[in-house]
């Protein structure tokens, strides 16, 4: 099992300066292969799913994971012409910045295919 506190102050400090607060850290309670994890921001909270939470699983990918939802809580929900968007432009731009970007998608997307479909 990862240690929550150093994979959280490791892309907080590579990612956000140091900047974001430490929210509460879980693992979802069932294997899911959809939805991969949540950020709760009622609770502070970021979810990731068990499915994740195993050996063969590179870090990088559980990484890109947590940043993801961190950046949920960074940026939090903006609300245009009416509707709640959570992905923005800007979003995705930072998203876009994570190291192993490219290789955390096809990881995941390798995945989800191989459980899904």
């Amino acid at each position: 099992m990862l240690n929550w506190y150093k994979l959280f102050d490791k892309v907080n400090d590579e990612y956000f300066a140091a900047s974001l607060a430490k929210p509460r850290l879980a693992w979802s309670r069932i294997n899911t292969y959809r939805k991969l994890g949540h950020y709760e921001s009622a609770r502070d909270r970021v979810v990731i799913s068990s499915t994740l939470d195993d050996a063969k699983v590179p870090e990088f990918v559980v990484e890109f994971v947590l940043y993801h939802e961190l950046l949920h809580k960074y940026h939090g929900t903006k609300w245009v012409q009416g509707r709640r968007m959570v992905h923005t432009q800007e979003f995705r731009t930072n998203e876009s910045k994570f190291k192993f970007y490219n290789e955390a998608l096809e990881w995941l997307k390798n995945l989800t295919s191989v459980c899904c479909n």
